[in-house]
């Protein structure tokens, strides 16, 4: 029954320093920006590397920033409201493929090329909703305008 005891705390023991070797590396991130045209068309990826997984140098700046190193046209956007008051708009979705291939994504299983917003204070529902009454969900300048001003909380991507 020893032997079975320090067998299991070996390998639990191995498992747990793998584990914190990885998660060490993931964190250890490679912050330099890499061009869209080194992605050979992947844009997903472009996204990912660029602004996810090297979302510090954006977090807590504007939306602006992000926007000026982003090498991709945002197309359209999404408003969310807040779960528990729909009075504030707690993010935007950037969407920066063309309007037929975000329609064809419902239809087929594509990978969204997305970016998501987070504020660091929550929008009010209200003025959003009077920016998107003339053009819907297209990028405007005037939602340029608007978004790009306020303050990153976070940096997310549709992941499926």
């Amino acid at each position: 029954m020893k032997k079975y005891f320090f067998l299991i705390f070996a390998i639990l023991s191995t498992v747990t320093a793998i584990g914190q070797s990885i998660v060490k590396t993931s964190t250890d991130q490679d912050t330099s920006y890499i061009p869209l045209k080194a992605y050979n068309g992947d844009a997903r990826g472009y996204i990912i590397h660029n602004f996810i997984d090297n979302k510090r140098k954006y977090i807590g700046k504007e939306l602006n920033v992000l926007l000026k190193d982003l090498e991709l046209q945002v197309v359209s956007c999404l408003f969310t409201m807040s779960d528990m008051n729909f009075n504030i708009s707690e993010s935007i979705r950037l969407d920066v493929r063309s309007t037929a291939k975000i329609k064809e994504g419902y239809t087929t299983p594509l990978n969204p090329v997305d970016i998501i917003i987070v504020w660091s204070k929550p929008l009010p529902y209200d003025s959003i909703r009077n920016l998107d009454k003339e053009h819907l969900y297209l990028w405007t300048s005037i939602k340029r305008n608007y978004f790009g001003k306020q303050t990153v909380k976070n940096i997310l991507t549709t992941r499926w």
